[in-house]
């Protein structure tokens, strides 16, 4: 039997035979770990789990948008200046160029991220991080434009 990125099984022909899960790469992060389980021109569809108590740059991406879905566990999620408690099947768009954070509650917590747009890895614009890899050459006011 063959079992999909989602650990569900699945056929070994059709569309999904294209995924072999045993090539899927995990990538390892100080907060915990995503796979990417497609990728396109204009698109990319991770798996991310977030660790128990851990959390991820508040930051904002400035060529993509980013749609949320919780798989399992909750957290707290920061969408610009708005903050919530976040659980299992809830989903959420973040905007192009919108500030935003999710940090995992006592158990850890998965979500599927899919992104539009150009997506690219140096396309995170980090305001804080609990990890050190704030870039502090980027001038403040790219980060927060003045009003007019």
């Amino acid at each position: 039997m063959v079992f999909g990125p989602l650990g569900f099984p699945v056929p070994k022909t059709g569309w999904w035979s294209q995924y072999d899960p045993l090539n899927m790469k995990k990538v390892d992060k100080p907060w915990g770990w995503y796979i990417v389980l497609d990728e396109g021109p204009d698109y990319v569809i991770k798996k991310i789990h977030i660790s128990p108590l851990e959390r991820f740059s508040l930051q904002k991406h400035i060529h993509r948008e980013e749609y949320w879905h919780i798989l399992n566990g909750y957290g707290l999620i920061n969408i610009d200046s708005k903050k919530k408690v976040v659980y299992e099947n809830e989903s959420f768009h973040i905007k192009k160029d919108t500030i935003h954070r999710f940090q995992s509650g006592k158990n850890g917590v998965t979500f599927i991220e899919i992104q539009r747009g150009k997506c690219d890895e140096n396309d995170i614009i980090r305001l804080e991080d609990d990890y050190d890899r704030v870039d502090k050459s980027i001038p403040t006011g790219f980060l927060f434009p003045e009003k007019e």
